[in-house]
């Protein structure tokens, strides 16, 4: 059928079956649930394939550090002559084949089902199938990465350290789900609740920029201002601490401008107190998410995987600077030696932080910006656009002027 015509050499025109357009929305989102399910069975086969290395290398530095002939792990003789990679490619061979196997089967009958799930017309349907399906493809790929990215946690004090950090994201998302119930903090609960958030985003800044916790825990000093601590942000990407705190952002943002906007009636009606109080909301608010634009900043300080991650929302995080909100630097930071995304900076982003410089506030972190963009690692087509984009009439002078000394005539 379908396979076997996209095969042929040339292909003018190809219609598709009718039922690939003409199946119903319910069907079709059920379809799209399963593939969610199996990608999390994708996600678990992941995490039991480097449980099962991990258990095989701990065998293997045993014979090592003890001086034993020989280890067995499952079907596995491991001895002092074993060499690493061929306890990689066993694990890896060995984990979709038995009856404790998390695999898909046969590669030539699930890529083809997945690739006949892609012909549908359901977006969420097609992009689920293609991320399981890429997924499967690169399954060796994606263990040797998660075997770098591993922490082990061999001590007391870290492993108590470790507990009290998960404990803190699950309070923080907690009270990002919340919000409504405490935004006012009206009451000495909902003032607690905001007072726990503020603790909780300080404690992880903390935590991000030294090497010392409550617990007196340590992290190897590899640390330096410049480029970030790197088992720190390891530590949070494996917590899942960024998208706890952008889902924290995303769900107090909003109110920001809601409380100014109350503030602003209030002031007009000639309710001066109450006008006060809802702008000591706006400011506390503020404060929050630039403690979340902080601990992001830190976050992704020079680590290219951070930064990816964190380039999914720039959006959200760009449109914060209109509520007052300091992100600019962060923004920076996202980009700042990143070639990947630095090569997918759009001419329009440029032109909007060209803009927003040359207005009255000259606010210098859009600036900031651009100076990362320009490093050592950036194509110099784009070096090329800033400038182009600074000079342009009706910019040039604006712009320009804030190269003048400060001090001068």
């Amino acid at each position: 059928g379908i396979l076997n015509a996209l095969q042929g050499e040339e292909v003018d025109i190809f219609d598709l079956p009718r039922y690939y357009d003409t199946k119903p929305n319910d069907e079709l989102v059920m379809m799209a649930n399963m593939v969610d399910v199996l990608e999390h069975i994708s996600t678990v086969a992941r995490d039991h394939r480097l449980s099962r290395i991990l258990a095989a290398f701990k065998c293997y530095w045993e014979i090592h550090e003890n001086g034993l002939p020989s280890m067995k792990y499952d079907d596995l003789e491991i001895t002092a002559q074993t060499k690493p990679v061929e306890i990689f490619r066993h694990i890896f061979d060995a984990s979709d084949k038995g009856s404790r196997n998390l695999g898909f089967g046969d590669e030539e009958n699930f890529q083809p089902c997945m690739l006949n799930l892609c012909l549908y017309k359901h977006p969420p349907l097609v992009q689920a199938s293609l991320s399981l399906l890429m997924d499967s493809t690169r399954a060796r790929a994606s263990l040797l990465e998660d075997l770098k990215e591993v922490q082990l946690i061999t001590s007391r004090a870290n492993e108590n350290m470790y507990f009290e950090l998960e404990r803190d994201f699950r309070k923080l998302d907690y009270l990002a789900e919340t919000y409504e119930l405490w935004s006012e903090r009206a009451s000495e609960s909902e003032k607690k609740r905001s007072a726990d958030a503020l603790q909780i985003l300080r404690n992880i800044i903390e935590f991000m920029r030294s090497k010392k916790k409550a617990t007196n825990a340590h992290l190897p000093l590899d640390y330096s201002e410049e480029v970030g601590n790197r088992l720190a942000q390891r530590l949070f990407r494996n917590l899942g601490g960024a998208s706890t705190v952008l889902s924290f952002f995303r769900k107090i943002l909003p109110s920001v401008q809601q409380f100014e906007d109350e503030a602003e009636d209030e002031k007009n009606k000639g309710n001066e107190s109450e006008a006060k109080r809802l702008q000591n909301l706006s400011e506390s608010t503020v404060e929050l998410l630039n403690l979340c634009s902080l601990f992001l900043r830190s976050y992704v300080l020079r680590n290219t995987r951070n930064q990816l991650e964190v380039y999914k929302h720039l959006e959200l995080i760009i449109k914060a600077v209109d509520s007052g909100v300091t992100t600019m630097s962060l923004v920076a930071e996202v980009f700042r030696g990143n070639e990947t995304l630095l090569s997918h900076i759009e001419g329009n982003f440029v032109a909007e932080m060209a803009d927003q410089i040359a207005q009255s506030n000259h606010n210098p972190d859009y600036l900031g910006v651009l100076a990362a963009t320009i490093g050592g690692s950036a194509p110099q087509e784009l070096q090329s656009f800033i400038l182009r984009e600074l000079t342009q009439p009706g910019r040039e002078h604006r712009i320009m002027f804030l190269c003048a000394d400060v001090e001068g005539p």
